[in-house]
């Protein structure tokens, strides 16, 4: 009888996964340069991501970006068609922040804006991300000071007060993301994201769901970059490596960068993420170990860690895994 269960699981298993499209190993976006992080330490680098090696996901969903081909030579009449549904779109998530009326309301084939007294709503072709520039800065805390990690949480945890039902968010997650500048300060970057009900959906959520709230010096906020991206396009739940063999991958040299430097085994990996890369010029998005290794330079008395990515997804189902080689 067991022999039988087992064999049933594993055929249907097979018969679920035989069917699903290869994929392709995409180039990063390199459009913001090298992705290297400074620091003394790496634990004082964060985003937050909730993903834990403890969570032995089986399998992980693939997507279609729904907004890849909006770039490309697509007709005219074809642009104007999708900005003007992104319009509409846009003028329903302006009512979420209590904006009814608009004074004034600009688009061609590439970006989309609504205008009211006090909030300017705008929107491009190629994304899902939604800006919201508020015409006078909003202040919160009096004496918040966003040159502390405290204080970062504390006005983080304000804002997610203040605007998580605009973004109908029942429940959300905070996302404080730290890091160094090159002169050697520390700064804080504010992400929320939508709290998802179970593990995958708490990482897609981080992913895909999120809100960036941008300040300025007095830590008034300025503006929010809400994306919302649409995941209604899903090529399938893809088989997921473990992180062991991801690394095995990485030692191997299968991997994809934009860190001017080839990974050597004596190079340390300091952190392990799960992450989705999810760049506009990406045509799916596709889960990615992402790995944090200290590179063998230093900048003004800071380590500097580079990322690496390997494919999260069994080598079986991705189609150029031998150019990714």
């Amino acid at each position: 009888i067991c022999f039988f269960m087992i064999f049933t699981v594993l055929f249907y298993q097979n018969k679920n996964t035989s069917s699903l499209p290869k994929l392709p190993v995409e180039n990063i976006d390199t459009d913001n340069g090298f992705e290297i992080y400074l620091a003394y330490d790496i634990c004082e680098l964060s985003d937050a991501n909730p993903w834990k090696e403890q969570w032995h996901l089986a399998t992980l969903p693939v997507f279609h970006n729904t907004n890849y081909d909006n770039n490309s030579n697509i007709p005219y009449a074809k642009k104007r068609i999708i900005m003007t549904q992104k319009m509409e779109q846009l003028q329903i998530y302006a009512k979420q922040f209590d904006v009814f009326n608009t004074k004034e309301t600009i688009y061609d084939i590439q970006t989309g804006i609504l205008k009211s007294n006090n909030i300017t709503f705008s929107i491009e072709m190629c994304t899902d991300k939604i800006r919201i520039d508020f015409h006078t800065p909003i202040a919160l805390s009096d004496d918040t000071k966003l040159n502390t990690k405290e204080g970062a949480e504390k006005l983080l945890f304000e804002l997610i007060d203040t605007f998580q039902y605009q973004f109908n968010w029942q429940e959300c997650e905070p996302a404080l993301f730290c890091g160094y500048s090159h002169e050697g300060i520390r700064k804080f970057q504010l992400h929320a994201y939508k709290k998802g009900n179970t593990l995958e959906e708490q990482l897609l959520n981080y992913h895909f769901n999120t809100a960036c709230f941008q300040t300025d010096a007095t830590g008034h906020i300025t503006s929010i970059v809400w994306t919302k991206e649409n995941l209604s396009q899903k090529i399938g739940d893809y088989p997921i490596i473990s992180p062991k063999k991801a690394k095995q991958l990485l030692f191997t040299k299968n991997y994809i960068t934009t860190v001017p430097y080839c990974f050597e085994k004596n190079m340390p990996i300091v952190k392990t993420e799960m992450t989705y890369l999810h760049h506009s010029n990406n045509s799916i998005f596709m889960p990615y170990y992402k790995f944090f290794v200290q590179l063998p330079i230093e900048k003004n008395g800071m380590k500097q860690y580079g990322v690496y990515y390997t494919p999260a997804v069994e080598e079986q189902y991705l189609k150029n895994f031998t150019v990714f080689k």
